[in-house]
């Protein structure tokens, strides 16, 4: 089920440059600093064949260097033989992220919460995007950008948004694909914490689906959070990458 999750989740991360060498899926969004949109998913079972792995690590380390990019790689915990083999070239590790899941999730709505659930992603929820998740008008301008860009994904997303007495109160987009829900871009504006509104943009992505998340081993809030709903975890995996 790991390898699975990791392939839709990648699917569901679109990038405006892509290529795939040997099996290895390349993104690249040079003007945007996320890192999922700017990562490698190495093929499967790639640390067990070193000689053919250092030539794709050469390819994409040209690859993305004319871009200007560090090359970011994430490995999975299920392949020690690739991590002992990125270890041995200098790309260090950076964030750390557990793959939780709910088979089923079924939320419970928030009486004083309204939730809004459309199919596929517009400008518009782009906009309300930036706006949660934006600390200030540059950082902003790239979520709304990143948010734009998941219109590529057509039907397969559902965005959401949560209002509390009309005002915004928070946000969500799940991407479907092969029997699951993978939960995406989550944010609670800061006045409306802790008062239920991930628990009711949840409940109206999944919709009693099979569901995953990712969430960076360190975010105490948000590991305590999913948890709490009921997420266990199913793997974990974490970057390795170059200094450039």
């Amino acid at each position: 089920m790991s390898r699975l999750l990791d392939e839709v989740a990648a699917n569901a991360t679109p990038a405006p440059i892509t290529r795939l060498v040997d099996g290895w899926l390349a993104k690249g969004a040079p003007g945007l600093p996320f890192r999922r949109a700017n990562a490698v998913l190495p093929a499967e079972g790639a640390g067990a064949d070193p000689e053919r792995t250092g030539a794709v690590l050469r390819e994409l380390a040209t690859w993305y260097g004319e871009q200007g990019q560090r090359l970011v790689i994430q490995v999975p915990s299920t392949d020690p033989e690739l991590d002992a083999l990125l270890a041995t070239r200098g790309l260090a590790i950076e964030a750390p992220v557990d793959v939780l899941v709910a088979t089923p999730f079924a939320g419970r709505p928030a009486a004083d919460v309204e939730v809004s659930v459309t199919e596929g992603v517009d400008a518009a929820w782009a906009a309300e995007y930036g706006a949660v998740h934006g600390e200030d008008a540059v950082s902003r301008a790239r979520v709304e950008a990143y948010g734009r860009m998941l219109a590529d994904l057509g039907p397969a997303a559902v965005a959401v948004v949560a209002r509390r007495e009309g005002e915004l109160a928070g946000v969500g987009f799940g991407v479907r694909e092969r029997g699951w829900l993978g939960v995406f871009g989550m944010g609670t504006a800061t006045p409306h914490r802790r008062r239920g509104v991930a628990r009711a943009v949840l409940g109206a992505l999944a919709e009693g689906r099979d569901t995953y998340l990712q969430v960076e081993v360190d975010n105490v809030p948000a590991q305590a959070l999913y948890r709490g709903l009921g997420f266990t975890p199913s793997h974990r995996y974490h970057y390795r990458v170059s200094e450039r």
